[in-house]
């Protein structure tokens, strides 16, 4: 998408220009997030909120890169690509999920930044979401089941 966010020169600077989270709730099942939300609507609103307070147009965000700890059931399909959809960003706006446990946010930052200095985007959203309420810790493996 063409905007007034586009340069013609290759960029050597990474700038974080906003930052935004959710509340903070307990991570258990009966948890005030848990029956209320889903990880798709928790970060399609972190989303909006984002762009809103950065005065970043939609339109310009080149890609959403979300870490998404334990991706499955509610918090598996593309948490990214679903929250960008939910938040109203352009069809053509692309999202990812990355799992890198613990560092899954982090890395998606990192991720969005390294894009913006080789060049391939101009704005990149880095993100993360985990509700632990809704998907229990470890149970995306068996490794550590005793049996």
């Amino acid at each position: 998408a063409s905007s007034g966010f586009r340069r013609h020169h290759r960029a050597f600077m990474s700038y974080i220009v906003g930052a935004a989270r959710s509340a903070i709730a307990k991570g258990k099942p009966d948890g005030i997030l848990s029956s209320t939300h889903h990880p798709v609507d928790l970060m399609a609103k972190v989303l909006e909120g984002l762009v809103t307070q950065a005065g970043v147009p939609k339109g310009a965000v080149d890609d959403v890169i979300c870490g998404v700890v334990t991706p499955l059931g509610k918090q598996g399909a593309n948490v990214g690509r679903l929250a960008t959809l939910k938040a109203g960003f352009p069809a053509e706006t692309p999202g990812v999920q990355l799992n890198r446990m613990c560092g899954s946010g982090q890395q998606a930052i990192n991720f969005a930044s390294a894009g913006v200095l080789a060049g391939d985007y101009e704005v990149a959203i880095g993100c993360g979401v985990e509700m632990m309420g809704t998907v229990q810790m470890g149970s995306d493996t068996d490794l550590f089941n005793k049996e």
